[in-house]
């Protein structure tokens, strides 16, 4: 039944590019050649102009359309569904400019760009493959994502594209003709498939058009100034939006440079914040990242016993040659925010978003940044806050202004959102998509957020099975539904913890069958869900506390563990950090 439904729905977004509107827009991949001369990406690798980009794109284009005409391509009719006319495109890529290559050429030659996560292990890539209805999986970068997606590619009966690193770059230098069918697209042509954290459920495809990437992009342009003389520090996944929009679609917007690693590493992030041994001239002006990563920058900074003098250095470089720093994905505390400034001299901008929105609310490039306010509406996006139990209307507002229709100086409610950036559906599900809008076209976004002294505050999620940690939002739920797969589980109950370093941490409260090892169970945990899920605090009960409906107070359930106490905190081992780090959006 579900097959049947993917097939239709599948014919319908196929009717639906083939009917959108008139409107046009320019899409990312379009404007290269505006900036054709200038460094686009610099990663582990070396640097490339837009010119390369433009090149490189266009010769895996013209291959791609080799693929889907080859004899070869054998899954054209699998199970029903023809597959010659799905465009779905699905890739796993290093943090290296293999990832925009591989972004543009799909788009080059009309299709939809699915991005995988390195990090999932191989049920959850499967699923997304499998859901998205992918006709092609391309690789490149290390064997292992070479062997994830072979495996998968050779189970699924689905053409597997692997990338050559060296021939990859060596086409960059190649002059392609540009395809001027794609130097406009129709706005509501789907550009993206993004997948959620599944926070409420198995992770759902987010559809993101080429109007709303370029409505995301532009907001963020105008509000956060963005010039062709930026420099932007990625450390981001780039399976979420954070990743790819903020940190890498903009800068490529406006012909700036994208400095990529490949992971984050505190002491390379700092050698380039103060441009030390820098691959390109220009100096980084721009630095995203969620507070985690912002945290272990202080802690490095801490233990690195500068005298007053270093610090004087470091603190003026910069304030003079940092434009702007900025923070998401989870919320900032203010002693992080504080202690960044002390060091620095800047106070980080936060601002708020969602893979189905973009971003949506940012506090002033320029003015007060007050610690734990997310500013307000970016251009284009029109927000409310809704009474969560009588659905009243609280406050409403744009760019402009916000008009509060309550006597109260304060509102707090349900955060809905409005506005071109706003994702029109969630791939293959019609009644997922139907419950997430209201009658009259406003997204709920399932958080509760504040409107006080002219700025909104987002208080949490309306949920407390969603767990926020290190920049991930994590489904307490589906956290449970797989570790009660484990023959020593009987019964699992997981909660978030509040921590400064992380913003949550993942905590489990367990009833066993029989003895049980955590770091066999933490290890095993790995292979069915994504590292960051796993629980890092354990608590082995003989019975969870139930109410008389049987539901279990997680509030209150979160009380037992005591985070001052070492043998609470069964870690994982060091490595977490570097699984944990990237965030959902």
């Amino acid at each position: 039944m579900l097959r049947h439904k993917a097939i239709l729905q599948t014919k319908h977004l196929l009717l639906f590019m083939r009917h959108c509107s008139a409107m046009t827009v320019q899409p990312l991949h379009a404007r290269a050649g505006m900036f054709r001369h200038e460094v686009a990406i610099v990663d582990t690798h070396g640097h490339y102009t837009y010119q390369q980009l433009i090149n490189g794109s266009t010769h895996l284009s013209s291959s791609l359309r080799e693929v889907f005409q080859s004899s070869r391509f054998t899954r054209k009719h699998c199970m029903g569904v023809d597959y010659e006319k799905q465009l779905g495109i699905a890739f796993l890529c290093p943090n290296d400019v293999s990832y925009t290559l591989v972004q543009w050429a799909t788009w080059k030659y009309g299709g939809v760009a699915i991005p995988l996560c390195g990090m999932h292990p191989l049920s959850e890539l499967e699923y997304v493959i499998l859901d998205s209805l992918a006709s092609v999986v391309v690789s490149s970068g290390s064997s292992d994502n070479y062997n994830k997606i072979s495996s998968i590619a050779n189970k699924l009966r689905i053409f597997h594209y692997h990338l050559n690193t060296r021939e990859l770059l060596a086409s960059l230098d190649i002059y392609e003709t540009e395809n001027e069918q794609t130097n406009r697209l129709p706005s509501d042509q789907p550009a993206q498939i993004v997948y959620t954290s599944g926070t409420t459920g198995r992770p759902k495809g987010v559809v993101v058009t080429h109007g709303n990437l370029v409505s995301q992009i532009t907001a963020q342009i105008e509000s956060w100034g963005w010039t062709q003389d930026d420099c932007m520090l990625h450390v981001l996944p780039l399976h979420h939006v954070h990743g790819i929009v903020n940190a890498l679609a903009c800068p490529l917007w406006c012909g700036a440079i994208c400095h990529m690693l490949p992971e984050f590493d505190a002491a390379k992030v700092w050698d380039l914040l103060l441009h030390r041994n820098s691959a390109v001239t220009q100096s980084i002006s721009m630095l995203t990242a969620v507070p985690t990563v912002y945290f272990k920058l202080i802690k490095y900074y801490e233990q690195a016993g500068y005298n007053k003098n270093e610090k004087e250095d470091i603190k003026q470089h910069l304030q003079s040659k940092i434009r702007l720093m900025i923070s998401g994905s989870a919320p900032l505390s203010t002693t992080t925010m504080e202690k960044w400034h002390n060091i620095t001299g800047h106070w980080l901008l936060e601002r708020y978003g969602m893979t189905e929105v973009g971003m949506a609310l940012s506090n002033p490039l320029y003015g007060t940044r007050s610690p734990g306010a997310v500013g307000r509406p970016l251009p284009s996006v029109s927000v409310r806050i809704c009474d969560s139990e009588s659905e009243t209307l609280l406050a409403e507002g744009d760019s402009r202004g916000t008009v509060v229709y309550s006597d109260n100086v304060s509102v707090g409610g349900l955060l809905q959102i409005k506005g071109p950036s706003v994702f029109p559906q969630y791939w293959n599900r019609p009644a997922a998509t139907e419950e997430s809008f209201t009658k009259d076209g406003w997204f709920i976004t399932g958080d509760t957020a504040a409107f006080t002294n002219g700025t909104y505050h987002i208080i949490g999620r309306t949920s407390v099975d969603i767990i926020k940690s290190g920049g991930y939002k994590i489904s307490a739920l589906e956290v449970e539904r797989h570790l009660l797969c484990h023959p020593a589980i009987a019964e699992i109950a997981v909660v978030g913890i509040d921590d400064k370093e992380w913003g949550q941490l993942v905590a489990a409260v367990v009833v066993h069958n029989h003895e049980i090892d955590v770091s066999e169970v933490q290890q095993w945990s790995k292979s069915h869900i994504p590292p960051y899920a796993v629980p890092r605090l354990w608590k082995f009960v003989n019975e969870i506390p139930r109410n008389s409906m049987g539901k279990v107070n997680k509030k209150a359930l979160a009380k037992i563990f005591d985070v001052n106490n070492q043998q609470d905190k069964q870690l994982l081992v060091n490595s977490y950090f570097h699984d944990l780090v990237f965030p959902s959006h």
